[in-house]
């Protein structure tokens, strides 16, 4: 067998180890597309580094206020009663009170100092359209979202 034969078949192995090392590579990389309720296990108060932990790094971050104040108001054109109906219990297991929830409504509408964290998720496994949930942050820890 020839030099060159044998330099052409260890490239050619190379080539193929490469392809499958990225590959795997890709497969690890690949960030699992959020449902819906995998937002269930966020209350009020959580620090964003358990918030990614348990649902991934953002897809986006709004820091912006004039930002954030709009898409608060995305939020409450969007948002529906339907949890009210499906899941009486929510807020109240969101926020843990009244008087919380009321505190984390008055920050949220001064719009400065909140970021906002962009989430794109599917409503369940059957659905194909991708859709978007905001969660609110204050001093590193989570102080609203809204239910779309």
């Amino acid at each position: 067998m020839t030099t060159q034969k044998k330099v052409s078949r260890k490239s050619y192995i190379h080539i193929i180890l490469l392809v499958i090392l990225l590959s795997l590579v890709g497969c690890y990389s690949s960030k699992e597309q959020l449902r819906e309720d995998d937002f269930r296990i966020v209350k009020y108060g959580m620090e964003k580094q358990e918030v990614e932990m348990r649902l991934g790094k953002p897809d986006k971050v709004i820091r912006d206020s004039e930002e954030v104040i709009e898409a608060q108001q995305c939020d409450a054109d969007t948002s529906t009663d339907r949890w009210d109906i499906e899941f009486p219990n929510l807020y109240e297991n969101f926020y843990g009170s009244e008087k919380v929830m009321e505190d984390s409504f008055k920050l949220l509408e001064k719009g400065t100092g909140i970021d906002c964290y962009v989430y794109y998720y599917q409503r369940d496994n059957n659905s194909k359209k991708q859709r978007i949930w905001h969660l609110y942050f204050y001093d590193g820890k989570i102080i609203g979202m809204f239910f779309p």
